[in-house]
């Protein structure tokens, strides 16, 4: 059960360590798996097997070092657990409510670091050839038109999408400033390497006779 919410909202910054929530433990079997921990003390090191064995089997049930500790010195199972934030991040959803019930594969906190997002780029099969890995890229967001922002091109993702004709592209932006959020719509435009050349022509030179498009060449 959840006992207690240190970190009462969505969009929290939260950072490693940090108490997110106490929980009331239920479950004979965990509280059985404190139960070998404790017993491995009596007459025993840390460094033991048994006692590694004990620890590691508490691990399994996400107990922190915090939790461990704290069992270690109560010399008992305890009822009441406090978890802590893995790492440094933003909550980005919270179903955990105060005096709620879960069960093992629940999602009570989900947290991210928005510091670097990725955007995944639908690029036509026609032009996935001038596509690099490790090439530049100009992003520019529905959400910030005058904002343009340089990211790297990080995957090429191996299969095309039938549906759309596209293959997936990441590219990896910095986001230090917090303004980007996942689900933002972007354009992208990729920065051709010095030895990649083209030829350009202005819009208004091409004949489009609807099976072909036409440039004239003046000579």
């Amino acid at each position: 059960f959840v006992e207690e919410l240190y970190v009462p909202s969505v969009g929290e910054p939260v950072n490693s360590g940090q108490k997110l929530m106490k929980v009331w433990i239920e479950s004979p079997e965990i509280l059985q798996k404190q139960a070998d921990l404790t017993t491995t003390l009596v007459g025993a090191t840390r460094s033991s097997i048994t006692y590694e064995g004990a620890e590691r089997n508490l691990r399994f049930f996400g107990f922190t070092d915090e939790s461990i500790d704290e069992i270690r010195k109560a010399g008992r199972p305890l009822r009441s657990v406090t978890l802590t934030v893995p790492r440094d991040g933003t909550v980005l959803e919270k179903p955990a409510l105060v005096g709620m019930r879960f069960s093992s594969g629940d999602t009570l906190f989900r947290t991210g670091d928005l510091s670097s997002v990725w955007v995944m780029a639908q690029v036509p099969e026609g032009d996935i050839a001038s596509v690099r890995e490790g090439q530049k890229a100009r992003v520019s967001f529905k959400a910030f038109p005058n904002e343009e922002r340089k990211g790297v091109v990080q995957r090429i993702y191996p299969e095309l999408n039938p549906a759309t004709r596209t293959i997936p592209v990441r590219i990896a932006l910095s986001n230090t400033d917090g303004r980007l959020r996942p689900g933002l719509y972007a354009d992208v435009s990729f920065e051709r390497s010095s030895d990649q050349k083209t030829i350009t022509v202005p819009d208004s030179a091409v004949l489009d006779s609807g099976s072909r498009k036409v440039a004239f060449v003046a000579k």
